[in-house]
């Protein structure tokens, strides 16, 4: 995603990358949670460093790797 304050995120775009980055991974891991459950193994999401940063202008990229890194999280809770 490209660097935009947060007065000029492009919400079109912005919802796509949500779809991308965050949807997605949320999809894969209730399409294998099942089979995982009976026949174990890892789920890896891969987020970055800025999830945990307040960055000027990285807000919209930031926030996306946070999603993904809060909900990856919350899996590992759930799911142990």
């Amino acid at each position: 995603m490209a660097i935009f304050s947060i007065e000029n995120i492009n919400l079109e775009r912005f919802h796509a990358v949500f779809d991308l980055d965050v949807v997605g991974p949320l999809a894969a891991m209730q399409a294998v949670i099942p089979f995982m459950k009976k026949d174990g193994g890892s789920i890896v999401n891969i987020s970055s460093g800025t999830a945990l940063m307040v960055l000027p202008n990285m807000g919209a990229y930031a926030s996306l790797k946070r999603a993904i890194a809060v909900l990856s999280l919350t899996a590992q809770a759930e799911l142990q």
